[in-house]
């Protein structure tokens, strides 16, 4: 828009072979953690702040929002956003992917909604909790599925429920909750893990290791797509406020572009992408959250604890 903005950015050069993985606050969904520490203790060489995440009523688990995958496993689904994977070969995946997860208890076949997720009080749905959460569900509603080694071991009514090592928690919310009372103990369980795009159709992210969501895309061929009210964003009039913004971009050689503390709009920091060199950008959470990291030298720190980053290591 005709102005000048100074810019800090970390270049992740494909030659480089670094992998990128995501690291959670704690080691679990729900919590915080500083980014120098998230960072420090997993020996990052760059990393970059994540996905967004619900900080803003203490009292509740800060879950964050959208897909996160690590070590090629979904640890958390929630239907807001895009996602940026990295493969096992360290290309990179952008979309707006929904998770397409179904669980089948006594040969009935369950919609998941939620992955490691706290749903809504009023909700009617099917939750997913795996040890990635932490211990215990920390939701007192519904009924809940604990399930070890295939099948059933104990069936909970309105109480959070442990979450074993070697199984998950399956929540029945609002009038799901009937059917889940009529199961028993030693009903065989199992679920599967799809992934999709916003109109439903099946994406092939088997190969993803890393993913983290967050958005809205930014870039993709090199031209500005961003469009929040389509991914999902409700409050899209936050997207056109000068903030500190974080994205992350992958260039036509393959090289990946951390960018954090823009003071921009949701648009100007897609042009900042397009003059570094992305081809393909997306937006991650911003604000106070900006940051990024590289041992011994001063970037821009995010202004509070945050719920997850994405390094390379």
């Amino acid at each position: 828009d005709g102005k000048n903005t100074p810019v800090n950015y970390v270049l992740v050069p494909k030659s480089s072979n670094l992998k990128a993985d995501v690291v959670l606050a704690q080691n679990a969904i729900g919590q915080t953690e500083t980014m120098k520490g998230l960072a420090q203790r997993t020996s990052a060489k760059a990393a970059i702040n994540g996905s967004y995440f619900q900080n803003y009523d203490s009292t509740k688990s800060q879950d964050p929002y959208g897909i996160l995958i690590k070590n090629g496993n979904l640890i958390h689904a929630e239907g807001t956003g895009s996602t940026i994977g990295f493969t096992k070969t360290g290309s990179v995946k952008m979309d707006i992917v929904r998770s397409a997860v179904t669980a089948t208890a006594g040969g009935t076949v369950y919609n998941v909604s939620l992955v490691n997720h706290t749903p809504a009080a009023d909700s009617n749905t099917v939750v997913l909790y795996t040890s990635a959460y932490g211990k215990s569900t920390d939701y007192a509603a519904g009924t809940s599925l604990v399930v070890q080694n295939g099948e059933v071991v104990s069936v909970i009514s309105k109480k959070a429920a442990n979450i074993p090592d070697n199984g998950y928690v399956l929540l029945f919310t609002g009038n799901k909750a009937a059917s889940a009372d009529a199961l028993k103990k030693g009903t065989k369980v199992s679920y599967h893990v799809g992934y999709t795009n916003q109109a439903g159709a099946k994406l092939d992210w088997s190969d993803v290791r890393t993913a983290v969501g967050a958005g809205p895309m930014l870039l993709k061929d090199g031209k500005n797509i961003a469009n929040p009210a389509k991914e999902g964003f409700g409050d899209s009039a936050g997207f056109d406020l000068a903030v500190a913004r974080s994205a992350v971009g992958v260039t036509s050689s393959g090289d990946i572009l951390l960018v954090a503390g823009v003071k921009c709009t949701l648009n100007q920091m897609a042009e900042v992408m397009r003059q570094l060199g992305a081809v393909h950008a997306i937006c991650m959470d911003s604000g106070s959250s900006s940051g990024l990291y590289v041992p011994g030298h001063t970037l821009p720190t995010p202004g509070k604890e945050i719920s997850n980053i994405l390094i390379f290591k």
